[in-house]
């Protein structure tokens, strides 16, 4: 829980990496949304070419398969 006094977004008082000095020009910014579970995790997503061996190998895709099904039985 916040207080008036801190944020969720404030600086950590001791961070674990060094400041990277980013600075973000949000006129030059694209923000990119995807759906993991079709473009990603899906063998009809678009890049399971690319991805879709490294998910058979980690058994990422049948897990998330497994809980596509979870979700689809409630």
């Amino acid at each position: 829980m916040t207080s008036a006094r801190t944020s969720l977004y404030a600086e950590h008082s001791t961070p674990a990496l060094p400041a990277g000095g980013l600075q973000l020009d949000l006129a030059h910014t694209t923000l990119v949304v995807t759906d993991p579970q079709i473009d990603f995790l899906s063998p009809e997503g678009v890049t399971w070419e690319i991805f879709g061996a490294g998910m058979l190998v980690s058994a990422t895709w049948s897990t998330a398969e497994a809980v596509t099904a979870l979700r689809g039985s409630r």
